[in-house]
């Protein structure tokens, strides 16, 4: 989330003069990095950043309020959204156990229906439900069951003399022998703890005895499970309904409960699947609720850090967004001025910057400089010639071309309505005769002691702009020496690093070589240093170390320099360490008719320009 952009309602940011100066001279001086830093402080202290920012921070916490009330609502329309899915979800778990809990008491009742069915619907209990009960008749005569007796006596030994007969065959190999077992039977278990088939258990036990002497179809099917797979034989069943009734209607009112237990488990155990089957959605539906609540939770959790987040981001934004507009609004007229340029992801410092950075050391210079010296170079020798161009100097400002500078900053920024020191034309007088002047400035390790490569370099600048400012037309070089000799631009002068030693002779020759064929009406060489010269150069080869070679050959390149005409040099001594330097310095100079100045560091721009305007 970002808040708005604002550049339809916010102010312009201009810096004040004194904040324009401190921002050029710390670019240069720090380098880029320099401008985070400014913007940081100015926030801090009473400038145009800081008001710009207040102002700025206000209007973005307006936008800010409208966007807190669109995130708020948006939060409580989700919340609301998020409530009523739960509680319809939360319904629909509900309506599902309801129904559940109404499938389970169906299948209750499903199951003492099936119970009743499956009792009364098997075959043997509607024999021994359909089988009358027979009134007993008068008994039987004395003969009649004299007879029935002998004749069953009769029957058993048949059944004897059959079964030692296949007895025979088996021991014979005609037959697979089976050993007898004795008939066991368990206590039947059936189901009577069921009260709608209680009242028909009983009336069926207290019928099944006349049914199975009554019913020759439900004797003979009892006989028939009795002997399944036993080593009975109906014989001895016959004989123990004869001589052991009582015993014979048990055994047969197990076999009977058996068989009818078994096929009403089945349809026991088919209703206790679907039960468990029901319990299990009921659990199931028991552990969706908790993962809808769950999961509601989660979600209102997740959108109450997601408000908060939002809301630290806004925060965040109010404090850092108008401080990143300014630092990107004055970056943006830097790169409009040309002061800055963006390589990549990296802000380098300019050429362009840097000569407006000369122009702010040479003014500062100017001011501390004697009234005299601001006479002699305030003094028009050329009088009526001007030259237009862009502003270079502040005092220039008086002689601003007022339309030409507003038609300028209509073109390079049409909704700006502001002029900058890049927009502004100015009529510049030309003064003075034509010179071609040779800066030259030692950067060898020794100079790096007491800041003396850092008042070299603004020495330089400063002179650069003496020089431009009294008269256009001036050539001026750039030559930075240590073991080697350098021709450099503005940027390159000020990025200059102290390093190897002083070729003082070489620096005099490619003066020389660059004044040689100037048509200039004077031709100066500025030299500065702080020591003696440590290396020459001899056959293309540079020789270091050797002090007394090295001396002898800047006094001859001195000597050849005098050659030129209207040439004149001077040599710069920054707080020399002995007397054996000055010495070595005048000894050079002599050579080409020049002289020499010994000067501390933090006076040294100063003292060039005062020697150049007294020419």
């Amino acid at each position: 989330m970002e808040l708005p952009e604002c550049d339809v309602f916010e102010d312009e940011l201009v810096l004040s003069y004194k904040e324009n100066i401190e921002l050029i001279t710390r670019l240069v001086e720090e380098g880029p990095d320099a401008l985070d830093r400014f913007v940081d402080e100015k926030t801090k202290s009473d400038s145009t950043i800081a008001r710009y920012i207040k102002n700025l921070r206000r209007r973005l916490e307006k936008q800010a309020v409208k966007i807190r009330e669109d995130r708020k609502s948006g939060y409580l329309q989700k919340l609301k959204a998020l409530h009523k899915k739960r509680e319809t979800q939360l319904k629909v778990t509900s309506a599902e156990a309801i129904k559940l809990t109404e499938e389970q008491q169906a299948l209750q009742d499903r199951l003492n229906e099936l119970l009743q069915s499956a009792l009364l619907g098997d075959d043997f209990v509607q024999l021994v439900i359909d089988t009358p009960i027979e009134i007993e008749e008068e008994e039987r005569g004395l003969g009649r069951r004299i007879l029935t007796k002998i004749i069953n006596f009769f029957k058993m030994i048949g059944r004897a003399i059959k079964r030692f007969f296949a007895w025979l065959k088996r021991k014979l190999g005609f037959g697979k022998e089976q050993e007898e077992e004795e008939w066991v039977y368990k206590k039947p278990k059936l189901l009577l703890s069921f009260p709608s088939i209680s009242g028909n258990i009983k009336d069926i036990d207290s019928r099944f005895g006349n049914a199975l002497f009554t019913s020759p179809n439900l004797r003979e099917e009892m006989e028939k499970n009795m002997l399944k797979g036993k080593r009975f034989r109906r014989s001895r069943l016959s004989l123990r309904r004869k001589l052991r009734k009582t015993k014979y209607v048990e055994d047969a009112r197990r076999v009977f409960y058996d068989r009818l237990e078994k096929k009403v488990q089945k349809k026991v155990d088919k209703i206790k699947a679907k039960r468990e089957g029901l319990s299990r959605k009921a659990k199931d539906l028991k552990v969706r609720e908790k993962e809808v609540k769950d999961e509601s939770k989660k979600e209102e959790k997740r959108l109450k850090s997601q408000r908060k987040k939002e809301e630290e981001q806004i925060e965040k934004q109010l404090e850092s967004t108008p401080k990143e507009r300014a630092k990107s609004k004055v970056e943006e007229k830097l790169e409009y001025s040309g002061f800055i340029k963006r390589e990549g992801e990296k802000l380098q410092i300019t050429a362009q910057l840097v000569d407006r950075f000369a122009d702010i050391v040479f003014t500062s210079e100017i001011q501390n400089l004697p009234m005299a010296y601001h006479a002699i170079y305030g003094a028009s020798e050329v009088e009526g010639v001007y030259e237009r161009g862009k502003l270079r100097m502040v005092d220039e400002i008086s002689r601003m071309d007022i339309v030409e500078s507003m038609l300028n900053a209509r073109i390079h920024h049409p909704h700006d309505r502001h002029l900058y020191e890049d927009d502004i034309i100015t009529y510049r007088d030309l003064r003075g005769a034509n010179n071609h002047v040779v800066l030259m400035f030692d950067k060898s390790g020794s100079m790096d002691e007491n800041q003396r490569i850092v008042a070299a370099k603004k020495a330089v600048l400063a002179l650069y702009k003496a020089i431009k400012e009294r008269n256009p037309r001036n050539v001026v070089d750039l030559v930075a020496f240590d073991t080697e000799v350098k021709v450099m631009d503005l940027l390159e002068v000020w990025k200059s690093e102290a390093k190897g030693f002083t070729n003082t002779g070489e620096a005099i020759k490619t003066a020389r070589s660059l004044l040689q064929e100037s048509s200039a009406d004077r031709k100066l060489v500025y030299l500065i240093t702080d020591g003696l010269p440590e290396a020459y150069s001899d056959n293309g080869k540079v020789f270091a170390g050797d002090t007394d070679k090295s001396l002898k050959y800047a006094v001859n390149q001195a000597k050849e320099l005098s050659y030129i005409s209207n040439v004149y040099l001077t040599m710069i001594l920054l707080e020399p360490e002995k007397k054996l330097y000055v010495n070595a310095a005048n000894r050079i100079v002599s050579a080409s008719n020049g002289k020499t100045v010994v000067v501390e560091p933090q006076e040294l721009a100063a003292e060039m320009i005062m020697d150049f305007v007294s020419l």
